[in-house]
């Protein structure tokens, strides 16, 4: 009885193993996305899975709606709801990010125009859909909220000319469409 029960549970363990290793080998490794994010801007990303539950991303991108802006980055996401087709994630990432918040839209707010360059934060969320694993088309979209430190500079005269440490703020709509293999 002993022995029939042991090698019971040697069975399903080693039969879990195999359905892992099937659904492993079934899943994206790479994927590469091109798209929009604020509006009118492009990136560019490259995807890397490193565990079935965990990415890392390499980002640029560049956004022209009401701020001016630009980022490169490399970003980590960790997918705490996903199966084959579908996965909902939460991201942060790090590198370098610009942006100039010139107002000319609003005439009243041209005083306080601004650049800032510097290290950047970006922590977000986001959906990924894809479609016929191992290799096929797939679609994310994630908001993300550039948070930009560093060196800040007034663009119009009456403020102090003297650049100054500051932190600017952007929130950006990502679209993007790749395909993974």
């Amino acid at each position: 009885m002993k022995k029939t029960l042991l090698l019971l549970i040697l069975f399903v363990i080693l039969g879990g193993t195999v359905i892992a290793q099937e659904e492993a080998e079934k899943a994206h490794k790479n994927a590469i996305y091109f798209g929009t994010t604020d509006i009118l801007g492009i990136a560019l990303s490259y995807e890397r899975m490193v565990r079935p539950n965990l990415s890392l991303v390499i980002e640029l991108g560049a956004g022209t709606i009401l701020t001016e802006s630009f980022y490169a980055s490399l970003r980590g996401r960790w997918f705490p709801v996903s199966d084959s087709n579908f996965g909902l994630f939460i991201s942060c990432g790090l590198g370098y990010g610009q942006l100039i918040k010139e107002s000319f839209y609003f005439m009243w707010e041209k005083d306080d125009a601004y650049e800032i360059y510097g290290g950047l934060v970006s922590p977000g969320i986001g959906i990924k859909f894809g479609y016929d694993k191992p290799k096929g088309f797939v679609f994310s979209t994630a908001l993300d909220y550039d948070i930009i430190f560093g060196q800040k500079t007034y663009l119009y005269d009456g403020y102090n000319d003297e650049p100054e440490f500051g932190v600017g703020l952007n929130f950006n709509v990502k679209l993007l469409f790749g395909y993974a293999f």
